[in-house]
């Protein structure tokens, strides 16, 4: 990769332990100031999601605040307080995505909660990198 370079999504990593169904997602950027190979780089985003699991072997999350699989959407306002935006909903689909940003706007948290479930769906991405 070259310097200052950022890839999202770049590696889906999979564990045969669990629901092969669970996703987690990683992207990597450059930090450096030379080319790098993708495996040299940091860690600049993640993204995990139960949405489309058939069981509940998955890996345990617990976020600040107690945050975990399943919360409510009463439970992440309690734990952060309003998110920045109005949430987005989705009807059809029966979630919310609740989004958080540091006041720097470098860091941000987004959280999708579904109706018949809480959260299924966390995404992190740090622009300090």
């Amino acid at each position: 990769m070259n310097p200052g370079d950022k890839l999202t999504a770049l590696a889906d990593l999979k564990n045969e332990a669990y629901d092969g169904d669970f996703e987690f997602t990683v992207g990597f950027a450059n930090t450096g100031d030379s080319v790098q190979d993708v495996t040299k780089c940091s860690i600049w985003s993640a993204s995990m999601r139960t949405t489309y699991c058939k069981t509940d072997n998955y890996p345990s999350l617990e976020l600040p605040g107690g945050i975990t699989w399943g919360s409510t959407a009463e439970d992440v306002v309690k734990a952060y307080g309003e998110p920045y935006d109005e949430p987005y909903r989705s009807d059809d689909l029966g979630y919310s995505v609740y989004d958080y940003q540091t006041d720097d706007f470098n860091c941000y948290l987004k959280l999708f909660i579904y109706d018949d479930g809480g959260v299924k769906e966390v995404s992190l991405q740090n622009y300090l990198n």
